[in-house]
């Protein structure tokens, strides 16, 4: 038999990391994310590499920027996004420390 590792979810900030992941669940945002890594965009730029509508790539620079995710500047009429560095390391922290082996148990080669 095969020995898999039980994975324990504390109770801490689980709905935080939820709509963190929620935000992140999404093929796009994750471009925009990877985009993003480059340095600051202009909204129109972002617009143009994904090759969508304004409306709906302001949907997702909503989603992201309401889980933190980035930082909007506003430059006149333009938007400007920036990644929240932060942000990201806090979700890599709390990934780490909710989400941890408690204990070792068999499985069934079933």
């Amino acid at each position: 038999m095969d020995k898999f590792k039980c994975i324990y979810i504390g109770g801490g900030n689980i709905k935080e990391l939820a709509n963190k992941f929620k935000a992140l669940a999404d093929e796009n945002r994750l471009k925009i994310l990877k985009m993003l890594y480059s340095g600051e965009m202009c909204v129109c730029d972002i617009t143009e590499n994904l090759g969508l509508s304004q409306p709906t790539v302001s949907h997702h620079m909503k989603i992201l920027e309401d889980a933190g995710f980035v930082i909007c500047k506003k430059n006149g009429k333009w938007s400007h996004y920036i990644l929240n560095q932060q942000v990201l390391d806090q979700l890599h922290d709390l990934v780490k420390d909710q989400i941890y082996v408690v204990g070792e148990y068999k499985k069934s080669s079933c």
